[in-house]
This record gives structure tokens, C-alpha cells and sequence, in this order.
């Protein structure tokens, strides 16, 4: 079974949010906006980045997290590593597989996809390109942290570009099924 495009957003690719230290970012979203509104494992994240200079040491994490009033909570669902001197300094996609690989995304609810890469600095930034002119993703939008994720505010002048990946998980049933019995269960259906 392949894995299925649910939230994206890739229009604009005018601006981006500059993210390095304590500046961790953020881009909200919320399942069944524009892809199919049903229970699914999240299996990766693919996000536009690239960085002011080469982050030779400097590992960038992706994870995802529950949100509060529009905002990341909490402590990560699951995550994923972009090594360190991956991202370079001409924009690209960035595709990145989320582990643990069992966390279901549930329908109509709101998540966030998080950005950090601790270590950098104001000089060795990572930058999410994003639509900063019109940005029309309904589901979600920026927010910044400027204290390792402590605290977050909210940008609606944004939308950072992102897709989103996953496998439907048709009932809990089957879910717990599949996660007992690994993916030839998720495969027979």
C-alpha cells in the first residue's frame, strides 16, 4: 500500500520564516482541509527549506505536535532527522519519514508540523520558504517560538509550504489490528 498526500500547501514561494537556536517554527494544519478528512498514520512530512549557509554539525529535527488555541503543545507525537549539511543553500523539498511510525492523525483535528534546528545561529539559519503575500491555506498558519517551543505566537500573514503523508486507518479495530500484527494487515485489509 503507498502512502497518500493529505494537508499541503505549496503556493507563493515569497518569503520564508528564518529559524536557528531557541527560533523554532511551526505550520499548522488541520486534517481534511483540502485532503481526504479520515483517520490516517502519519508517515512523513515533506517541507521547502534551504539554509543561509551550509549547517555542517547541525542536525534539523521535524516533528509533529498536538495544538492548544492554534498553537503547538506538548511534547512530540513523532519526529524526524535532516542531517547535519543536508539542506543547502538553494530551496528544495525536503522529504522526511516521521517515527514512531504508528501515530494516527485523527479527522477535522488541528496538528502542527515543528522545525528546529538547535545549535545554529542568526548567522546559520535554516529558512522554510513560505507564502508571505497571499497566503490562502485555511487550515492553519505560521507560529514562531523564540524559547524552544516554551511559548508560541501566531502569524496569520503566512503560510509555510509543507505536504503531508499518511496511511487511512479504515477502523480503530483495524488500527490496533495493524499495529499488532505490522503492515501485512494494514495490506490485506
Amino acid at each position: 500500500m503507498s502512502d497518500t498526500q493529505y494537508e499541503t500547501y505549496n503556493a507563493g514561494d515569497d518569503g520564508y520564516v528564518s529559524l536557528y537556536g531557541v527560533t523554532w517554527g511551526a505550520q499548522t494544519f488541520t486534517i481534511g482541509t483540502v485532503g481526504s478528512n479520515v483517520h490516517h498514520k502519519i508517515t512523513s512530512v515533506k517541507l521547502y527549506l534551504d539554509a543561509q549557509t551550509i549547517l555542517i554539525g547541525y542536525d534539523t529535527t521535524i516533528s509533529i505536535r498536538e495544538t492548544s488555541g492554534g498553537r503547538p503543545i506538548g511534547s512530540d507525537l513523532c519526529s524526524g532527522v535532516i542531517p547535519a549539511s543536508t539542506i543547502t543553500t538553494t530551496a528544495a523539498w525536503y522529504e522526511v519519514s516521521m517515527s514512531p511510525s504508528n501515530i494516527v492523525l485523527q479527522p477535522g483535528t488541528m496538528y502542527a508540523i515543528v522545525l528546529r534546528c538547535p545549535g545554529t545561529s542568526d548567522l546559520n539559519t535554516v529558512w522554510w520558504r513560505c507564502d508571505g503575500s497571499s497566503p490562502t491555506y485555511t487550515g492553519g498558519a505560521v507560529c514562531v517560538s523564540t524559547d524552544s517551543g516554551d511559548s508560541w505566537s501566531g502569524d496569520l500573514s503566512k503560510d509555510l509550504m509543507f505536504y503531508e503523508y499518511g496511511i487511512e486507518v479504515h477502523s480503530i479495530e483495524h488500527y490496533i489490528r495493524s499495529t499488532m500484527y505490522g503492515n501485512e494487515m494494514t495490506e490485506r485489509k
